[in-house]
């Protein structure tokens, strides 16, 4: 007789409680396909894809897609802390060049712009924003955090770049600190777009190596589906009071909902 395979109740609220899941799916199959080999020739489904062979290779795909999405996220989160770095002074430099517009007495329209975008950048969050990543202990600090606030790098993008066709117009405009400068603040803003779309790039990756994942080992013969096939198999070549017969009991999948998937077990 056939039952469902143990769960464990997943939560997928944080992407590295996935990866925990995934992991642990992997592990299972692993120790599935070692259940097969050791029935020997006894253990000889007629679809292919459940040959052991075909089901190893299954078993590598998934890995692969599993380390690619780890090394993914990885470059996610150096990409972000770059990010922050390059946006969290900006609301700083807006105050500055806006000082700098009423000190040369800069048109009362250039000083009215200028308070406007650097009212925006400042309203953005860029300037509070700690370090962010795809951690979830680092993510769960931010949202205990009533103090912390998503940051707009859209809107400081845009608002920045406002600022600089601000100051490019108005002729009074001649700073000497270099950092004031009109050259520096265009280099300042290819710098936030270049980081914002480097994150923008690599979060892409990482949805499409999770889909990828995701499939492998759920999906249309992914580990999950393949782990029902090979149980049901199992279960018509073994008794229930042998070794190997238990050793499959015993395993445990994951599903990738909260509702029991039916993957079978023995017993």
């Amino acid at each position: 007789m056939l039952r469902a395979f143990a769960y464990s109740k997943p939560h997928f609220t944080m992407a590295d409680q996935q990866e925990t899941i995934h992991a642990k799916n992997i592990a299972a199959f692993y120790e599935l396909i070692g259940a097969c080999n050791d029935l020997g020739k006894a253990y000889a489904p007629e679809a292919h894809y459940l040959h052991p062979e075909a089901l190893s290779a299954q078993l590598s795909a998934s890995r692969v897609a599993l380390e690619e999405m780890k090394d993914t996220k990885a470059r996610l989160n150096k990409a972000m802390r770059a990010r922050d770095t390059s946006f969290r002074p900006i609301a700083a430099l807006a105050n500055k060049v806006l000082r700098e517009l009423i000190r040369v007495k800069a048109s009362p329209k250039a000083i009215g712009e200028a308070r406007n975008h650097t009212r925006h950048i400042h309203a953005s969050g860029c300037q509070k924003a700690q370090p962010k990543t795809v951690d979830k202990k680092t993510n769960d600090n931010a949202k205990n955090d009533p103090a912390a606030v998503s940051p707009n790098y859209t809107k400081v993008i845009d608002h920045f770049g406002q600022l600089l066709q601000t100051v490019t117009r108005e002729p009074n405009y001649l700073p000497q600190h270099l950092d004031l400068k009109v050259i520096m603040l265009n280099l300042m803003l290819q710098e936030l777009r270049s980081k914002h779309s480097a994150v923008v790039f690599v979060e892409l990756s990482l949805h499409n190596e999770r889909l990828t994942c995701t499939q492998a080992i759920y999906g249309q013969r992914g580990l999950i589906q393949l782990a029902h096939e090979v149980a049901e198999h199992i279960a018509t070549i073994t008794q229930s009071s042998g070794a190997i017969y238990k050793k499959v009991n015993a395993l445990k999948f994951i599903p990738l909902t909260e509702k029991k998937v039916a993957v079978a077990s023995l017993k």
